[in-house]
Formats: C-alpha cells, sequence, structure tokens
C-alpha cells in the first residue's frame, strides 16, 4: 500500500478552483496536505505560478504595464498615499502586493492626474476603459511637446534663456512653449531661482458658464492641463486656477485666501465632475439664476508656488 494520499478528482478541482484565490497553506490545511504536495500538484495540472493564476495582479506587473518600469518606487509611493487599494498576497512566506485590475480601473478613473499612459500599450492589461484612449493619446502629444526638457534638472543656459524671456514680456504659455517646460514648471524655476521681473500677463477676460463646464468635462475626460489650455485658448495656469476656485468658491476669494482650516479646501482629485457640476448648478441657483464670475486675472494671481 502507498505512503502518500491518492489525489481525488474532488481533491484536483478544489486545488484548481482556489489556487491563487488562497493561500497555499490555506489550500494544504482544507485537503489535509503538506505545502509542498500542493505545490507538486499545482505544477502537474499546470495551474501555473500561485501569484498569477488569481485575479490580481503584482504591484511590478502594473507598474511595469503602466510606466514601462518596474523600479518606480516614487510612482508606488504616491499611488498608495492616494488610495491605491492593494492588497497582501501570501506565496508560502513570501508576501506581495496585488490589486485586481477592475479596482484599478476604478480608483485610476477617479485620479487621472496621477497617471501618466505615454508609455502604456493599448490592451496590456486587458479590456480597457474608454477613457484611457483619451488619456493615453493627450499624455503622448504632452509628452512630444516637452520631450527632453521637462522633468530635467534646470541647466544655466536655460536659466539665462528664461530671465531673457521674462525681461521680453512674454507670457507664461509663450516661455514654455520656448523651453519646451510645463507652465508650472515655468513659474516654480522663477520663483526658486530668483529671476528677476514676471511674465507678461494674457488679456484679462471673464469665463462664462459654458467655458467653466467644458473645463470640467475636458479634464474629467482625461486631458491634462496643456490640451486644456489650448481648446480654450487660455494659460495652464489659468485653467488649473479656475478648476481649483470651482473646487473651492469661497477659500480662492482674495478675502479668504490661505484661511481654510484642516480639511476645508478641496483638492483637484477629491470630488468628480459630476459634483462640480452639482455644486455649479446650486450656487447659480441661490444667487437668483445668474452665472457669477470669480473675478482672477488671466496668469493667475490665485497661483502659490505651493500650488503648482
Amino acid at each position: 500500500m502507498s505512503k502518500y494520499k491518492t489525489w481525488t478528482p474532488e481533491d484536483k478541482a478544489f486545488l484548481e478552483e482556489k489556487w491563487g484565490e488562497k493561500p497555499i497553506g490555506w489550500i494544504a490545511g482544507r485537503l489535509g496536505r503538506t505545502e509542498d504536495a500542493v505545490v507538486v500538484m499545482s505544477r502537474k495540472m499546470g495551474l501555473g505560478p500561485h501569484l498569477d493564476a488569481g485575479d490580481c495582479i503584482s504591484m511590478n506587473q502594473l507598474l511595469y504595464a503602466v510606466t514601462g518600469s518596474k523600479g518606480c518606487g516614487s510612482v508606488t509611493k504616491r499611488w498608495i498615499e492616494n488610495g491605491l487599494p492593494v492588497k497582501r498576497h501570501k506565496v508560502r512566506r513570501c508576501y506581495f502586493r496585488v490589486i485586481s485590475i477592475d479596482a484599478f480601473w476604478k480608483w485610476a478613473e477617479a485620479h487621472k492626474d496621477l497617471m501618466n499612459f505615454k508609455r502604456f500599450e493599448e490592451l496590456s492589461l486587458g479590456r480597457e476603459p474608454a477613457w484611457v484612449k483619451v488619456k493615453r493619446k493627450a499624455d503622448v502629444e504632452a509628452a512630444i511637446r516637452t520631450k527632453k526638457n521637462n522633468n530635467q534638472p534646470w541647466t544655466a543656459a536655460e536659466d539665462r534663456k528664461l530671465q531673457r524671456l521674462v525681461d521680453l514680456r512674454k507670457t507664461y504659455p509663450e516661455i514654455a512653449a520656448e523651453l519646451r517646460k510645463t507652465e508650472g514648471a515655468v513659474k516654480r524655476r522663477i520663483l526658486d531661482a530668483g529671476i528677476r521681473g514676471r511674465p507678461a500677463r494674457m488679456e484679462n477676460r471673464r469665463w462664462t458658464e459654458e467655458e467653466a463646464v467644458l473645463l470640467v468635462k475636458l479634464r474629467e475626460s482625461g486631458l491634462g492641463w496643456l490640451q486644456i489650455s489650448e481648446k480654450l485658448g487660455r494659460s495652464q495656469l489659468a485653467v488649473r486656477g479656475k478648476y481649483e476656485r470651482l473646487l473651492n468658491p469661497d477659500y480662492m476669494q482674495r478675502r479668504y485666501r490661505g484661511k481654510a482650516g484642516p480639511g476645508q479646501y478641496i483638492g483637484i482629485r477629491d470630488m468628480s465632475a459630476e459634483e462640480i457640476l452639482q455644486g455649479m448648478a446650486t450656487r447659480k441657483i441661490a444667487q437668483g439664476g445668474g452665472w457669477t464670475e470669480l473675478e482672477e486675472r488671466e496668469g493667475g494671481d490665485y497661483d502659490r508656488a505651493d500650488a503648482i
């Protein structure tokens, strides 16, 4: 008589059903077998690695698919700090961070501004939500516009050129295009490098209700500030500033600036487009049916350095 316990069809069916879903130790306990025996049988059955068998993927797999690199610790940290729903997956004595693809898409839709899909190949995570195609196209276009210069340290030559462009009274969009940087990066560098003077302001014009609604919808579609600014004919700083004022209509007025208490200031990813539009409709009713524009000059007096 064999000293080994025979695998029944029911045992194998149970193993196939739970493989990748439950820890190996849990499966072994339910079957009354050792973990080694369970692993050996899983290989005979061709079930594949335990980590790959469930409905989740590892963080390394996700990062590689989205960014093209597995060495993105800062990206992982930023995503998790903003609520990425990761779970721990145990494989024998090791633990891995994993996430359901459906849960990732739901989270990513609410955090589009944290996503950069310029290296994210189509369908590399399977079926994609419709908004991903728009976001990918926008990120690729933005990368081409700021190729090599954006996110790179400023050089002494670039600082001299920045000072010269400011002296020539160029606007933020003109300077950003010339240096192939974002307007936010230009504004930050002006402050950090102590550049004398400020860029010329664009023509000051009030926002219409239609423009504000379009801004919210464009942002919800996944477009970045660069693409939105071009569609609306305004600076990136102006469209971001308007978006923040729609979220914080009281605290973005001059008399309230800097006075928001803990938890009172609403960040740019803390409300959905539907909630923003509902707030606009509610304020319109409270104002007697009219549209009131919060006055800010084009170019962004609102723009604190820490808001870039």
